[in-house]
């Protein structure tokens, strides 16, 4: 059942001869501009309102929607049809920057400085952190901040300007650095191991074959457009029979030992969840669903033996669920970067190629990157060893996201449980609060915005651009010049539409979605439940950390020794985290049915039925999106897909 990586000779990332590349033209890069411009807007009014949220998605639903609005455009029009690059590089913009205005980035962030001086109070005893908060990094003006909260009010410009510049620096270096690290791995993700990509392939497949020309790619897409549109319209008219697809945990009225350990067991029909599944390969598909299974006879052994108490029913404990899944991603993330290194014939091929000195350039960049990112935070008020743990954490967290993304095309994807490990969080459980001192478990705190969630890091899309800029022949200089650009661009655009619509509605009023607002608190409460509570590193952490570490570079090296070996480690990578919990079904539906597919029709049957995942994925995509524009113009609320 297992796909085999297809390997090939390691190429050099440069343009040869042979493979003459595409240049991105100026009108290419003001489209570009203009439209990320305009998602930006449109990300941050309909999810400030609660309308439909597009921006955790794995895959950019902006970018697919103006794909299609552009394709529409060049059917009705011939005197000078959009090319594939100038809609590549559309999407390639939008995908790898809608994110930063999304509700749990830029939002939480601007809720986030204003709720430490806004909503403290003496009960809460936030007043207590502020000493140690960095002056050009957060907000102080009490009155200035009334209307973020009240709403209607102008915005109070002079108050932000400062701590905003700081915030989008360190953003912009540690997305360039991510970049740097993108570059470094691209050939040998993208042309050696050839990884199967599956957000990379549908716009490729969009712009670049018959796609449209297929009668069942039209039949799929019809499918999800009527039946949502359905679903949708019963949420303003109750009488149309129309029950939703998304996904709900079958047991949740279970609360009573055995069975209640088992939850959640999440199934949907969400028809682009499935349609992306049916792109994953068959190894990594069932994976998936076999280890949140495996997992979850852990958890009813766990049960049996009274390891697991009443508070932790329904949860993810014991038998060290989450400290397995966060020794899997370090582990997983070490093996990405050991990988780096080139063996001995790929260094002659590389200083044959000239690739070498561009690769040294790139190793330098990213540690001088590194460096002044370590000490913006050592400006800002951390110790040095807790700057590089933090960096490191993340980008190890990050990098493994990308992995998973660019072999299985999760819908959205997580890392370590948010909830009990996120990257702040373990910086107490790894070194104990008396390591840290009041000081940083303070900064730990006022950064939680930004390492709390991380599928809003952007470093798995800029991979993913990478891909379809190699795939359409687009000259690797310019793309890296076109994303670095957009970065800033979409750094300036968000801050400005968030700051504007946290001001019109106030993030108080009722007109909001309640997230970032929730979320904002986090971080300070957490800070003083480390200060007033102090703890001892977690020694236990450390060997269910090694168990999940152990169990990856097992299955990893089983997996490069045995073509026949079922089990691919992004499955038991993953098997504590959100996503396999919400997706798990998906795959196993996906799988079950690529497997039919493969047995009885082989690859052809499997080519031919590939046009109705993309209908199925391009369709429902089409849908939320078009209900979302619906709603933001109307300013009316909206049926909730997810």
């Amino acid at each position: 059942m297992q796909q085999p990586p297809v390997t090939t000779p390691t190429r050099p990332v440069s343009d040869t001869p042979s493979r003459v590349s595409r240049l991105i033209t100026l009108r290419a890069a003001i489209l570009a501009a203009v439209c990320q411009v305009a998602v930006l807007f449109w990300v941050v009014r309909s999810e400030v309102t609660a309308k439909v949220w597009v921006s955790s998605w794995s895959i950019s639903m902006p970018g697919i929607m103006l794909l299609l609005v552009f394709l529409m455009a060049n059917a009705r029009s011939r005197r000078r049809p959009f090319t594939p690059v100038e809609l590549l590089s559309i999407y390639m913009v939008t995908s790898t920057t809608a994110a930063f205005a999304g509700y749990y980035f830029f939002q939480l962030l601007v809720v986030s400085m204003g709720a430490g001086r806004y909503w403290a109070t003496p009960e809460n005893e936030w007043a207590r952190l502020w000493q140690y908060f960095p002056k050009w990094l957060w907000v102080e003006d009490a009155p200035g901040l009334a209307g973020l909260f009240q709403g209607q009010s102008p915005v109070a410009w002079s108050i932000w300007i400062l701590p905003l510049a700081g915030w989008g620096l360190f953003v912009f270096g540690i997305y360039c650095l991510t970049l740097c690290l993108n570059l470094l791995l691209a050939d040998s993700w993208i042309r050696r191991e050839r990884l199967t990509f599956p957000m990379a392939s549908i716009p490729l497949e969009m712009t670049g074959g018959t796609l449209f020309q297929s009668r069942v790619f039209w039949l799929a897409f019809l499918l999800p457009v009527v039946i949502q549109s359905f679903i949708a319209l019963s949420y303003y008219f109750p009488t149309v029979p129309f029950k939703g697809l998304k996904g709900r945990d079958l047991i949740e009225h279970v609360q009573d030992p055995p069975w209640a350990v088992l939850r959640p067991i999440r199934m949907g029909l969400t028809p682009f969840m499935i349609g992306l599944a049916y792109l994953s390969p068959l190894d990594v598909s069932f994976s998936v669903w076999f280890f949140q299974w495996l997992q979850k006879g852990e958890r009813f052994f766990a049960l049996t033996l009274g390891w697991v108490d009443a508070s932790d029913l329904g949860q993810r404990g014991e038998p060290g669920l989450n400290q397995q899944c966060v020794g899997a991603f370090l582990t997983m993330g070490l093996l990405i970067l050991w990988r780096l290194i080139p063996s001995r014939s790929e260094r002659r091929l590389q200083r044959e190629t000239g690739q070498a000195a561009v690769s040294l350039w790139t190793v330098g960049i990213a540690l001088a990157l590194f460096a002044g990112l370590v000490v913006f935070l050592r400006v800002a008020g951390f110790k040095l060893f807790v700057a590089v743990a933090l960096l490191t954490v993340y980008l190890l967290f990050v990098l493994v996201m990308s992995r998973v993304r660019a072999e299985a095309g999760f819908a959205w994807t997580y890392a370590p449980d948010r909830g009990v490990v996120s990257v702040p969080q373990l910086m107490p459980r790894i070194f104990g609060t008396g390591a840290l001192g009041e000081r940083n478990l303070a900064m730990i705190g006022f950064f939680y915005w930004f390492f709390w969630d991380l599928r809003f890091s952007v470093m798995p899309s800029q991979m993913e651009a990478l891909k379809i800029g190699d795939s359409a022949r687009i000259q690797r200089k310019q793309l890296v010049m076109l994303l670095v650009a957009a970065m800033l661009v979409a750094i300036v655009v968000s801050f400005f539409a968030v700051l504007r619509d946290s001001y019109h509605y106030g993030w108080e009023s009722g007109k909001v979605f309640a997230g970032p607002r929730n979320a904002a608190r986090l971080g300070y409460q957490k800070s003083l439940l480390w200060i007033d509570n102090p703890t001892l590193p977690e020694s236990s952490d450390f060997v269910w950390a090694g168990v999940g570490g152990a169990m990856t570079l097992f299955l990893s090296f089983m997996r490069q020794r045995f073509v026949w070996w079922p089990f691919h480690p992004i499955g038991y990578v993953m098997a504590a985290t959100n996503t396999s919990y919400s997706f798990w079904g998906y795959y196993f539906i996906a799988w079950v049915l690529k497997a039919l597919v493969l047995r009885y029709g082989g690859m052809k049957l499997y080519r031919q039925s590939l046009p109705l995942a993309y209908g199925l994925i391009i369709g429902d995509i089409a849908t939320q999106c078009g209900w979302s524009l619906f709603g933001s113009i109307l300013d009316l609320p909206v049926y909730q897909f997810i």
